[in-house]
């Protein structure tokens, strides 16, 4: 529609205000003759002899005085300048409608599935980390049962070897105790013996003790300190082979493409 009316120039507006107003603007004063004149302090058109008048009279002769030429020109600016705004207008609207578009078609679904995909990461790290804690945790487990085995079976090891050594020591005891025994048994008689008559006493014959027999063989029991080896955080780490740690890798130089 706009396309439709016929554009004129700037100069060709004003001279055809000048026409128009020259055929049919008459002098606001007079209301005779043609006005050729505008003030712009009171807004009146205005004849020749009128604008004479008008400039010497007291009140009036301050006011500012243009040709009407100058005035319809002025109109054909304020023109021009409400074109060139509505020109404008509707190019920040199209631009408008533009950022509108490739937010509404683009950014918001770009970043709904970029929302989508982190809650994913989520998940999907929620699962990997319970699935590692538990065979973390079945490791341990097993090293703990490993720990316990070793240890019951070393603890009942140690309790035979000491029943063992308990059953020689006691058969040691046993035969000191009874040799011990005989001893007494003997010096009793023997002082018996001292008290008797020389005639009594000639009869009486010595025994012959082998006193080897006496003392049982000598042994020693030695329980050795226990020493376990230093115990080391590093060490004990080996047993789990590599430990998996969670890494968060940046994409910030990688285009959006590439990382989805």
């Amino acid at each position: 529609m706009l396309d439709s009316m016929p554009v004129y120039s700037k100069k060709k507006s004003s001279q055809l205000y000048e026409q128009r107003a020259q055929h049919f603007v008459v002098c606001d004063d007079c209301e005779t003759g043609p006005a050729q004149f505008y003030c712009k302090s009171c807004h009146g058109r205005l004849c020749e002899e009128c604008k004479v008048s008008h400039e010497t009279k007291k009140i009036t002769r301050g006011h500012k005085m243009i040709s009407l030429s100058e005035y319809f020109e002025s109109l054909c600016d304020d023109n021009d300048t409400h074109e060139n705004e509505e020109h404008s207008a509707r190019v920040v609207k199209k631009q408008l409608r533009m950022e509108q578009n490739n937010i509404e078609s683009k950014l918001i679904p770009a970043l709904n599935q970029r929302l989508t995909a982190e809650h994913l990461k989520k998940s999907r790290l929620s699962s990997s980390v319970t699935n590692i804690s538990d065979q973390f945790e079945n490791r341990c487990k097993e090293l703990t049962e490993m720990i316990n085995e070793i240890k019951e079976n070393y603890i009942e090891k140690l309790e035979k070897n000491k029943e063992k050594i308990f059953d020689e020591l006691n058969q040691t005891i046993s035969n000191l105790e009874g040799n011990i025994k005989k001893l007494e048994t003997r010096s009793f008689e023997i002082n018996e013996h001292l008290g008797l008559k020389d005639k009594e006493i000639i009869q009486k014959k010595t025994e012959n003790i082998e006193e080897e027999t006496l003392f049982p063989k000598a042994t020693s029991v030695v329980a050795e300190d226990f020493c376990p080896s230093k115990l080391e955080k590093e060490s004990v780490q080996q047993i789990f082979g590599h430990l998996p740690e969670i890494i968060l890798n940046d994409f910030s130089k990688i285009s959006p493409k590439s990382e989805m």
